[in-house]
């Protein structure tokens, strides 16, 4: 059986694996699950503990495939530098980078912030984005304590429910609309 569950997991991972056996002590159920079942069931469960036992799993599958989702749209979102390396000019970088984030993440607006050489600078879309000239374009303050400068030299990515529970946050005039925030540094080519 467990030979089964494993070849089973190997082909159709997402799928949870339930076995019904006559009986099952520790070590067994220990063997099962390590060859990945998700759930091990007996008959002795009477019909709301089993009902109630294929629920919790069926759930947390659904919780772990929205989990999967998240993250893999995250990575697409950390990979946009190499996704927009065929863009030369930095508002076409710009536009095409708000765009995908504010598609893929079903989103109503992005603000993404670029050191132009001169101080960082921060560039809102909002949907319905059709071109680079929906673009507002606003300065940032290098207060070092505030979680987008911070981010940005930290290098580290911050995600916000939002973002106004923070007292250090300065969120540029006009930007003020959304309070919920993914703050996501990267590099891209011709800036930082």
């Amino acid at each position: 059986t467990s030979n089964a569950v494993i070849e089973l997991k190997r082909y159709f991972p997402q799928i949870p694996i339930a076995i019904l056996v006559k009986s099952v002590d520790d070590d067994q159920y220990e063997h099962f699950v390590s060859a990945g079942a998700d759930l091990v069931l007996t008959p002795f469960l009477s019909a709301e503990e089993f009902q109630q036992q294929v629920r919790i799993v069926l759930h947390q599958n659904v919780q772990r495939r929205a989990l999967e989702a998240r993250s893999q749209k995250l990575y697409l979102i950390s990979s946009l530098p190499l996704m927009l390396r065929s863009y030369t000019d930095t508002q076409g970088i710009l536009f095409q980078a708000i765009k995908i984030v504010i598609n893929l993440l079903d989103i109503q607006a992005v603000t993404v912030v670029v050191n132009n050489g001169n101080g960082y600078r921060a560039y809102r879309g909002s949907k319905p984005l059709l071109g680079a000239d929906q673009l507002v374009e606003s300065a940032i303050l290098t207060d070092p304590n505030d979680p987008i400068f911070w981010s940005i030299t930290h290098r580290m990515t911050q995600v916000y429910s939002d973002v106004y529970l923070n007292p250090r946050i300065s969120v540029p005039e006009g930007f003020d609309t959304h309070s919920a925030a993914i703050i996501v540094p990267f590099d891209y080519p011709g800036g930082d």
